[in-house]
């Protein structure tokens, strides 16, 4: 899996450790799909893989750096379960100067006040993956219970994913 491949750092590689104000390691990060804001399962079966997320705006936008691991969660309300939908990297950091709105022509907006509401974004470079990787299976390898987005599964874009976290998910990608 090359895009796994890609997200692995080397052992000789340099380490940049960044941490949210509670002091958690950041390892990556987590952007939520909610099927009451924009219609993800409608862009996938088109075949328009999101190339940008909406954020809230919040400090954690300013700890977001290219290169950085992403992971699309897709919420509660879908037609299939929740659990990781695609995976991929920051390829744009966001710029908290250039919040705005989302595309008034994209007719996948189910919220429009969320789409005209505006937001930071960031540039992400996602593959989607063939099987999603369901919410059951997430649970099931125990350092993935304490996810962020399982504890405060409503707290606003983008939720941290811890080293320990990542690695646990990786391995979880390429062992199914």
């Amino acid at each position: 899996m090359e895009v796994l491949e890609a997200l692995s750092t080397s052992p000789g590689d340099p380490v940049e450790v960044r941490r949210l104000r509670d002091g958690t390691e950041i390892g990556g990060w987590l952007l939520k799909a909610a099927p009451g804001v924009w219609d993800l399962e409608a862009a996938l079966a088109e075949g328009d893989v999101p190339t940008s997320w909406r954020l809230a705006f919040s400090y954690r936008v300013g700890l977001i750096n290219d290169g950085d691991p992403v992971v699309l969660w897709r919420t509660r309300g879908w037609s299939g379960p929740s659990g990781v939908v695609a995976i991929g990297q920051v390829n744009e950091p966001p710029d908290l100067a250039a919040e705005r709105p989302g595309d008034p022509d994209d007719h996948r907006w189910v919220s429009p006040s969320e789409r005209d509401r505006p937001r930071p974004r960031v540039g992400v470079a996602l593959r989607v993956l063939e099987v999603p990787v369901p919410v059951e299976r997430i649970d099931a390898v125990g350092a993935l219970r304490s996810l962020e987005v399982r504890r405060v599964p409503r707290i606003g874009n983008p939720s941290v994913i811890t080293p320990g976290q990542w690695a646990a998910l990786m391995a979880l990608l390429e062992h199914r």
